[in-house]
């Protein structure tokens, strides 16, 4: 069994969100989560990763902005999450447009989030879902 943005759309914290493009890329296979604190987060991130940010670093560079989207996909990431209200207003119209031509699943946060306890509680899953597997293998092992 593995987590799908899809299944991080059902989970306790994520009643609020709102799917604002890239739909038909819920299917992902979400495998850690990620936070943009820097503007070049490239290096950072792995595939199958779903982002969590504010925009912040890259918020007053539209250039940025403009190619966030397509080199997430690129990279194979499974989802972003963007939580606007602080540093952008709202979720630039590229990013959305990007997001579905791309397939890559792009969240909209409410303003109130609070981005740990999203994270926890998706690391959570991922533990569990993880344990699982393992259970499993070491029962037919035995």
């Amino acid at each position: 069994m593995y987590v799908t943005i899809e299944n991080v759309l059902e989970m306790n914290g994520f009643e609020h969100v709102e799917l604002m493009g890239g739909a038909s890329g819920v299917g992902r296979r979400v495998e850690t989560v990620f936070f943009m604190e820097v503007p070049d987060i490239y290096s950072y991130i792995d595939e199958n990763g779903l982002l969590l940010t504010t925009l912040y670093p890259i918020a007053d560079n539209p250039d940025a902005i403009a190619t966030l989207i397509p080199k997430l996909a690129k990279m194979n990431i499974a989802g972003i999450a963007v939580k606007p209200g602080r540093y952008v207003d709202e979720i630039p119209s590229i990013m959305i447009q990007q997001a579905d031509e791309l397939e890559l699943p792009l969240i909209q946060l409410p303003s109130d989030a609070n981005l740990s306890l999203l994270t926890n509680q998706v690391l959570t899953t991922l533990l569990d879902a993880r344990t699982s597997v393992l259970e499993f293998r070491n029962k037919v092992h035995q």
